[in-house]
Formats: structure tokens, C-alpha cells, sequence
């Protein structure tokens, strides 16, 4: 389960904490909301247990440390778009690789990141490249200096983070078809250049594992593919056979927040479907447990979710009353809480989750008879409510707390104990 945006899921998977630990309930670069130093988590976790360390990618909620991944957020080597300027085409990444401030082209960036050289953090527009093409160059030199170690009896672990820039569209007031390849035909329909967005991230994802394979890493790494939110409201897709409409951005509903989630691990992890909850805020506390990477940086806040680890290696069936939440700043309900088979939004209002991303209003009572109310009032009372001062702006610039939207639903649900 991500949020309803890219940019709270991203920086809830980056952190480990929920948008109400971190604050970050809509996209940063509109509320000016980016993580803390302690929040800065995933990379630093990795570095400091001796891992080296790399970023490649979309940076979201941590770009007031732009220059500083290394010291502040734990990535040794960075190349990523800092949200300004193009992303796609002729796309201008910031990064600290190169044997010199010089160093600015494809080739010598590849030649100094297989070589491990490093200088001053600078941003170059790179004419004629095209973003998703370029960073997966850069991941491939990566893999390449890691596959050439292991083979000459290296023992260093890495880490690396591609938080992609696809299939999101071009930003500001360029066309659509911007977001493709200049060697791609010219298209118009928007669902057309959608649909070619997710194609050009499914090969560029297919080219790495087969990069993996290719330098002999393969069956020692660790790969996991979530996607931030659901599909954009006018698109639609088929989810096994059934057609299902975009959601993005509502809150209540599985399409704007249930996605894509796959673990590879071969001979370890073997091939299954699990059916637990799990989280953004679960994957820290999982790769954690799954490289054996005991303790945590000193410096940082510890996440609030917890491993699924457990359940990749069963095959799931490990908590079943598991609860996750979701949060919106200007789209009602505010918050909702997801089980396996109910969501409770903090209007008081209770669904039952169907099949195919269908969900149907229930009375209240609906969940006593579950025997999960007294899980329901937890997840108000103390995760939402009490543990976690979270504060939503207000189109005037007030701000109401959580605690205010949730108290009444409480309420409603204490009288199916009575």
C-alpha cells in the first residue's frame, strides 16, 4: 500500500515513517515540506553497515540536501533530477561522479563511475539524452563496478535506489509526447503516450536484471519493485480481465493507493503471492532484516513500520490483522485505515473490500461483528490520533489536527462495544 501521491509514498518508503511522522501529506514542492536530516533514512542505513551506496533517479522529498546526498542522506554516488528543469529529453541532472568538474558527458560519467572517481556536486544539462535512457546507462557502469570487483574477490555489498522518473508525465507546459524518446514516432493520444511510458519502464527494468545476470550478480541481490500510487483518474487499465479506472489522488478507493509490489531474491525467495499488508513504510525494516543489517544509524529517527520478510520467505499468512493507512491533505476522507477486508475512513464511514479494487459501504456495526473494532480504535485512538500529531493546512492556511477528524468515528464505533 503507497498514499494517494508520489511524493508523501516516495518519502515514506525513503524514511520509514508514515506521512503523519514526517509531515509530508502532499507533494514537498508545493507545501515547501521536505524530510528532516533524521528522516533521510534509506541510504544511510546501507552505508553505515559498510554497503556502497548509489542513487539514480527522481528525488522528491530530500531536495534541500542536493550536494549533500553523501553526508546527509547516505549515497555515495548520486545522478538524479532535483525537480527542476526537463526530466525527459535534453534532461538536467544534478550529480557528484567524475574524475573532475569537467567530466559531463555520458561516456566519461560511466568511465568515472566504474573507476569509483568522485568530485563537486553540479548539475549538467545533458542535450540530446533522454532521462530514463541516461540513468539506466549510469546504473549499468554501477553494476559493472560491482560485478568487477566480486569477480576479482571483492566482498563489498551494495545498495542502490532508481526511484524512476517514468511514467510520470513531462511537467509544466510541455506536450506529452515529451515524456517519449525523440526516436519514437510522434503520438497524440495521451493514453497512447501513457501506455509507451510504461512500456519504456518495463524494458529499462528488464535491461537491469538482465544487466545483474550479465556481471554475475544475480543470485546474491535483492530486488524490490513497488510503484508509488495508482494510475492517473482518466486512465483505465485491466487488472485480471476486469477493467479498472484510475484513481489517483482520492484516498478511499484500492486504485489510488493498492499497488504494484514484487520481491526477487532466486533461490531464496521462491515465486508466491502474498496477500499480507504491507507498506511503504515496511521496506526499510525488510531489506534490513533480509541482509542481516542489525543495527540502525544513531542519527536517524527509526521507522514505524515493520518487516515482511517473514512472510516473503513463508509465503504470507504472518499478520493477518495487520492495519495501514492512508492520508490526504484536500481530498475527503482525510485518513483510512486498510485491513485485508475493511477500510475505516475518520468520517465514520466503513467499507468492505470486494474483489478487484471494488469496495461496498458497510454499517459501522459491520466491523464489531468482525471482531476487529477494538483493532479499528487502536489505529485512531493511538497510531492516528494520539501517537502521531499530524496537521493538515487548510486552504485558508490553518491548519486542523488529525485528532479533530477522527474523534467522532470513534465514537460512533464505541458504541458497537456497549
Amino acid at each position: 500500500f503507497a498514499q494517494p501521491l508520489c511524493g508523501p509514498s516516495r518519502a515514506s518508503l525513503f524514511s520509514g515513517r508514515w506521512p503523519s511522522d514526517t509531515g509530508i501529506i502532499t507533494n514537498a514542492h508545493r507545501t515547501q515540506k521536505e524530510l528532516d536530516e533524521s528522516e533521510c533514512t534509506m541510504g544511510a542505513v546501507f552505508q553505515e553497515a559498510g554497503y556502497e551506496t548509489a542513487l539514480f533517479g527522481k528525488v522528491h522529498s530530500m531536495v534541500r540536501f542536493s550536494g549533500e546526498y553523501d553526508t546527509k542522506c547516505g549515497f555515495d554516488f548520486w545522478n538524479s533530477w532535483d525537480r527542476g528543469g526537463p526530466r525527459y529529453r535534453d534532461p538536467l541532472l544534478g550529480t557528484n561522479i567524475g574524475g573532475s568538474q569537467s567530466a559531463s558527458t555520458l561516456k566519461q560519467l560511466k568511465m568515472s563511475l566504474r573507476r569509483g572517481k568522485k568530485t563537486a556536486y553540479r548539475k549538467i544539462e545533458h542535450v540530446g539524452e533522454y532521462g530514463p535512457q541516461f540513468n539506466y546507462e549510469m546504473i549499468s557502469a554501477f553494476l559493472t563496478r560491482h560485478g568487477r570487483a566480486q569477480s576479482e574477490g571483492g566482498t563489498t555489498p551494495f545498495f542502490m535506489y532508481w526511484p524512476m522518473i517514468l511514467s510520470h508525465g513531462p511537467g509544466g507546459p510541455r506536450p506529452p509526447n515529451e515524456s517519449l524518446p525523440l526516436t519514437d514516432p510522434v503520438l497524440e493520444d495521451e493514453t497512447e503516450i501513457f501506455h509507451r511510458r510504461i512500456a519504456i519502464g518495463d524494458e529499462l527494468i528488464g535491461k537491469v536484471l538482465q544487466r545483474l545476470k550479465q556481471e554475475g550478480l544475480d543470485s546474491n541481490t535483492i530486488v524490490l519493485l513497488v510503484s508509488d500510487n495508482g494510475t492517473p483518474r482518466h486512465y483505465s487499465t485491466y487488472v485480471n480481465g476486469v477493467l479498472v479506472s484510475g484513481a489517483k489522488k482520492k484516498n478511499l478507493g484500492d486504485q489510488s493507493v493498492r499497488v504494484l509490489g514484487l520481491l526477487r531474491y532466486p533461490n531464496v525467495v521462491k515465486p508466491t503471492v502474498i496477500n499480507d499488508m504491507v507498506s511503504m513504510t515496511d521496506v526499510i525494516p525488510t531489506l534490513m532484516e533480509a541482509t542481516g543489517v542489525g543495527s540502525f544509524p544513531a542519527s536517524k529517527d527509526p521507522p514505524t513500520g515493520q518487516s515482511f520478510w517473514p512472510a516473503a520467505l513463508s509465503g504470507g499468512g504472518q499478520n493477518p490483522d495487520r492495519w495501514v493507512f492512508s492520508f490526504s491533505d484536500n481530498r475527503r476522507p482525510h485518513v483510512v485505515a486498510h485491513s485485508q477486508n475493511w477500510k475505516v475512513a475518520n468520517n465514520g464511514k466503513v467499507y468492505q473490500r470486494l474483489d478487484y479494487y471494488r469496495i461496498a459501504r458497510r454499517a459501522p456495526h459491520a466491523v464489531c461483528l468482525s471482531g476487529l473494532l477494538p483493532m479499528v480504535q487502536d489505529v485512531f485512538e493511538k497510531t492516528v490520533a494520539a501517537g502521531y500529531p499530524f496537521k493538515i493546512p487548510g486552504r485558508s492556511g490553518k491548519h486542523t489536527r488529525v485528532c479533530t477528524l477522527v474523534c467522532d468515528p470513534i465514537k460512533q464505533l464505541a458504541m458497537c462495544s456497549k
